[in-house]
């Protein structure tokens, strides 16, 4: 055989194993990727203020224009009465570690806006009869978050292999802005504008059920439902104590729901 048509034969050869091959290194994917959601979070348990009574007070230094002595007996606020629904969202870290299961770090984000005028509780200046509403607003929730957690799919799909449910579980740290409380009694108007809890880091554990759609070989979208519990923020009684209400945000507690859309994308 000619050097010629052996090296033709040799090339022709080399480019037929790579197209045999390249099908299959096509299917190769970095088991890194990466995932993103955006939604809103309702709040379904726990509150902002727990209800208390305050000691008897000169109500003149609250506000000149009442006189005499009285109490502020607040009623208890909840979370979903004192702010808006938030809006969610957060980044992901994805790596597979099966076909069928992840792990993930995340930096999430929400914010929600304050509730206008809720009703806080009552100023009584003849016990027990309450002479006039106490409304209160609370300075916006703001929050950043450093989570990471478990994702399994479950081992079936829907519609064929289009779409895949899956459950996760997580836990981290939130940061959350100080959260500052104004009272307004009726046509007197405001009685104090109070901080109520430091900026500071609490913890957080969740749980989420959902399922994805693929909508190319490198992309999915999906749909997610959660709940996340956060822990007590760090109270401030710098305000309250002289009151006697400093125990009005000891417990401060938050469930609540995101339900989320998702997107996943793998380079």
């Amino acid at each position: 055989m000619r050097p010629t048509h052996l090296c033709s034969g040799l090339i022709l050869a080399a480019a037929g194993a790579v197209l045999a091959a390249s099908p299959a290194a096509a299917q190769t994917y970095s088991p890194w990727s990466f995932g993103a959601t955006i939604g809103q979070e309702v709040a379904v348990g726990g509150d902002v203020i727990g209800p208390a009574n305050s000691a008897a007070l000169n109500l003149n230094t609250l506000n000149s224009n009442l006189t005499g002595t009285g109490r502020l007996a607040m009623r208890g606020t909840s979370w979903d009465e004192a702010y808006d629904s938030a809006l969610s969202l957060s980044v992901e870290v994805r790596y597979a570690a099966t076909d069928f299961s992840e792990f993930f770090g995340a930096v999430t984000y929400a914010q929600a806006d304050a509730a206008e005028n809720v009703v806080v509780g009552c100023l009584v200046t003849v016990v027990p009869n309450c002479q006039t509403t106490l409304t209160g607003s609370f300075s916006d929730f703001r929050q950043i978050g450093l989570e990471a957690g478990y994702r399994q799919w479950l081992g079936f799909s829907v519609l064929g292999d289009t779409i895949k449910p899956y459950f996760a579980v997580r836990g981290g740290l939130v940061r959350t802005d100080e959260i500052r409380f104004r009272v307004n009694a009726g046509a007197a108007g405001g009685l104090g504008d109070w901080n109520l809890y430091e900026e500071g880091w609490t913890a957080m554990i969740g749980a989420d059920l959902g399922a994805t759609y693929a909508i190319s070989q490198n992309a999915e979208i999906g749909g997610e439902i959660g709940v996340r519990y956060t822990t007590s923020l760090s109270d401030d009684d710098s305000d309250f104590g002289a009151l006697g209400l400093a125990g009005i945000n000891d417990e401060s507690e938050r469930l609540s729901v995101p339900v989320s859309v998702r997107l996943n994308a793998v380079f």
